[in-house]
């Protein structure tokens, strides 16, 4: 048992490595995917830059297989959507097509992305239409419509479009219509003014395909009208071919001639994308062969074969319906039989019931000329069946149009009175809203006002309180230090001139100076608390001494100042305020502020006085200050500016100095 024991780490190392080398070999793998699929997105955008369709077509389903097998499951999605135009458009290839589509959409629970899992069921509708089954057709359209969200509005208006041209040629005017008018509301609000013509056009055919020509050709010169006063001239020949073909079911074939006419000369300026040239040119031929001038028919038809290149396009069925209808005309019976029967078969093939009708009636005319009844009854029993059933058909279209126009006038009725009962209801509702709001504002206005009004008399009369206290408190500093200063003059200042008198006696010249310095001391101190010599002097010389006993005093600090001629404009309790205020703040300057300079000044106006005391020392916080206990100073500052009704303003710059300026009214 010991033996196998020694094996435990050794196989605990070896699986360690074993699966860090699994680990390295997945990322490896992982960004050598990363590597292959840039490499082919690259050979697929030089493909397509040379035009090498069927090698982009290559490199895009192997890319397609590396993203799913990389899991990159949004890249393989998006590349599919991209290439399938080619396979299908391009190469004709749908059953390719719907193998490529078929194995992308697996994986549209993988993403979360509307716009990709909605182009997946757009492009497989497309397919079904190309094939002519165009229920399917319908039901990926409407799958494409459910899945596209309002970030997807471009494509939301494609898909309604598409299944409008589903809907009409699966012979369901209403819905396509329905489908037509939405994707046009779409196009509308996304200012795509291309695709809102071109759906206009689709619903005018749905007019002209249910007999309503008059109709038809009332809304298509509209059409034509509203494209020529914008100047949007891109398809205005296919707009003339239409107008051209629903003259000719009217049978005004003057029109018929002029519009094809027009249409000509606007194919040729246009870029004829899809090759309308060469179906106009098969009108006017069939409109000289319809009027036996088979000599001016050979001009077009001529010009039509030159137009023609393959065979594996719409144009050329067309064309083959024209040229069997030319051999005919021009008694090459034999050949115009074998291309009649090929419209015929291809005409089945595609649903397409006008042509088959067409082809039908034509085999009749063959088929008579080369005195084959038996054939040609049976053609020209096919050809009264088929369009008599097409005649039954539009009758009942027009009857059910009708029917369901009134059914939707009355339903709109419905909904427009529903909708106005439901706006009377909003509109009562509305106002009790606006009257029960009204009435919340004004409750809670009146309280607010009430609340206000209270609050203001209650500030106030704080206000006033304050003020009185703080007058009161003022009056009372000023009493006491009437009071001190008088007991110090009175008592102190005697005894001290006593002291004197018997220091003079004794013949003590030290003791003499000491006490008359005491003497000095004393009176400044007095003074200082009891301004007497404001009401003898006037304030303004009473400040220039305080500036100047206060510059001789005090040997390490410059105090000077520039002071306007006061006197006679304040009380005497103001001018004694204003005095303990440059009192007050030139004594905080010499005991706090290291300043070697202070300046006051006192400016005069018309209607008021400013008060200006700076210093260069090191500053301090005016509002940290203030808020401790312990400064009465400045409390008491700003309650003397209060009672001269002034405006403080302290600005102060930590070693940059301060300055407090001050403004009050005159008397």
């Amino acid at each position: 048992m010991k033996q196998y024991l020694y094996f435990i780490p050794i196989l605990i190392i070896y699986s360690f490595f074993y699966q860090k080398k699994r680990s390295d070999k997945k990322i490896n793998s992982f960004k050598t995917a990363q590597v292959q699929l840039r490499n082919f997105d690259s050979l697929i955008k030089l493909s397509k830059s040379k035009k090498e369709f069927d090698l982009m077509v290559d490199y895009s389903e192997k890319y397609i297989e590396l993203a799913i097998k990389s899991k990159e499951y949004k890249k393989a999605i998006s590349r599919g959507i991209k290439v399938i135009y080619y396979i299908n458009t391009h190469f004709g290839q749908r059953e390719r097509a719907f193998k490529l589509l078929n194995k992308i959409e697996k994986f549209k629970n993988k993403i979360d992305d509307s716009f990709l899992i909605g182009a997946i069921y757009l492009k497989k509708g497309g397919l079904y239409f190309n094939g002519k089954n165009y229920t399917k057709a319908i039901d990926n359209y409407t799958i494409a419509i459910n899945t596209f969200t309002d970030k997807d509005y471009i494509h939301s208006a494609d898909a309604y479009f598409f299944r409008g041209q589903a809907y009409y040629n699966g012979h369901n005017f209403l819905s396509a219509l329905s489908s037509y008018e939405k994707a046009l509301d779409y196009y509308t609000s996304l200012n795509d003014v291309h695709y809102a013509f071109y759906t206009k056009s689709a619903m005018i055919n749905i007019h002209g395909a249910n007999g309503f020509i008059d109709k038809a050709i009332q809304e298509r010169l509209k059409l034509i009208n509203e494209k020529i006063e914008t100047d949007f001239t891109l398809g205005l020949s296919n707009d003339y071919q239409n107008l051209a073909a629903e003259y000719k079911k009217n049978k005004q074939y003057k029109k018929q001639k002029f519009y094809l006419t027009k249409a000509v000369e606007k194919a040729k300026k246009e870029n004829d994308e899809f090759k309308n040239l060469s179906y106009i040119y098969c009108d006017l031929a069939q409109y000289y062969l319809d009027n036996n001038k088979n000599n001016k028919a050979k001009t077009y038809y001529e010009l039509a074969t030159k137009l023609i290149k393959t065979s594996d396009n719409d144009n050329y069925h067309y064309y083959k319906k024209l040229r069997s209808y030319y051999l005919y005309k021009n008694n090459n019976l034999k050949q115009a039989l074998v291309v009649a029967k090929q419209v015929l078969f291809d005409a089945k093939k595609q649903h397409h019931t006008q042509d088959v009708i067409d082809a039908e009636k034509l085999l009749y005319k063959i088929f008579k000329a080369q005195s084959n009844f038996g054939e040609a009854l049976k053609h020209y029993d096919s050809y009264n069946y088929i369009k008599d059933s097409i005649f039954n058909i539009e009758k009942l279209n027009i009857l059910y149009y009708y029917q369901t126009l009134h059914e939707k006038k009355i339903n709109d009725q419905k909904i427009q009175q529903q909708k106005s009962d439901i706006l009377i209801l909003k509109k009562e509702k509305k106002n009790k809203y606006i009257l029960l709001i009204s009435l919340l504002v004004l409750s809670l206005s009146i309280i607010t006002l009430i609340y206000f009004f209270l609050n203001s008399r209650y500030l106030k009369r704080k206000q006033r309180l304050q003020r009185l206290y703080s007058q009161n408190l003022l009056s009372y500093i000023d009493n006491e230090r009437k009071r001190v200063s008088k007991d110090l003059h009175d008592s102190l200042g005697q005894k001290l001139l006593l002291v004197k008198n018997q220091v003079l006696i004794n013949s003590d010249k030290k003791g003499c100076e000491l006490v008359n310095e005491a003497i000095n001391e004393i009176r400044i101190i007095s003074k200082n608390l009891q301004p007497n010599q404001i009401k003898q002097i006037g304030i303004t010389k009473s400040i220039e001494d305080l500036i100047y006993e206060l510059d001789s005093h005090y040997s390490t600090i410059l105090v000077f100042g520039d002071i306007d001629n006061i006197d006679h404009l304040l009380t005497p309790k103001q001018e004694l305020n204003l005095y303990r205020i440059i009192q007050e703040c030139l004594n905080n300057i010499i005991k706090h502020s290291k300043a070697d300079s202070a300046q006051v000044m006192i400016n005069e106006t018309r209607k008021r006085i400013f008060l200006s005391v700076k210093d260069n020392g090191v500053g301090f916080n005016y509002f940290e200050k203030y808020q401790k206990p312990n400064s009465i100073g400045l409390k008491n500052l700003k309650n003397r500016v209060i009672f001269l009704k002034g405006l403080i303003r302290v600005k102060s710059i930590l070693n940059k100095g301060t300055t407090i300026e001050i403004s009050f009214p005159k008397i």
